[in-house]
């Protein structure tokens, strides 16, 4: 099966994930900058949506947003983008926040998150580590191919 690139991403997967969740001392650190990274977003929302002047608090947003970004991982469009507006459209719409108020406030959100994405994902096309990661990548696939 490791001659398909999908079955060898799956297992690349698989290893890591053994890796992470195997030893305390790696889980510890991934374990609180995704808690960071969902209070950062949330706070990111709740500031959005204050500059909107809705009527929201933080724990609100606290509680609402990590399962709105959940839900635009699911790899049915680019970036999320539908899904995330669907989503904080249901959840925002729990607390009382109209429908158009949901959309703008995630149309925002998504714009605010790509132009803060744009300088890293610049840095990253242009750096020789891209570069020294593509041709590793072809040497493990021929290594791969080598001892199938």
């Amino acid at each position: 099966f490791l001659r398909w690139r999908l079955f060898r991403g799956l297992g690349y997967l698989a290893n890591d994930t053994r890796k992470l969740f195997l030893n305390y001392k790696n889980i510890t650190p991934a374990t609180f900058w995704g808690f960071l990274t969902h209070i950062n977003l949330s706070l990111s929302v709740f500031f959005l949506a204050l500059g909107l002047e809705f009527s929201i608090d933080f724990f609100t947003c606290l509680i609402l947003m990590p399962p709105v970004f959940l839900i635009s991982t699911i790899p049915i469009s680019i970036g999320g983008w539908g899904v995330r507006e669907n989503a904080m459209i249901i959840a925002l719409g729990l607390i009382g926040v109209s429908s158009e108020s949901s959309l703008a406030l995630s149309i925002l959100f998504g714009l605010a998150i790509l132009a803060v994405s744009m300088p890293g994902g610049l840095v990253w096309l242009f750096s020789n580590e891209r570069q020294q990661g593509i041709k590793i990548g072809e040497a493990k696939k021929e290594l791969i191919l080598k001892n199938s």
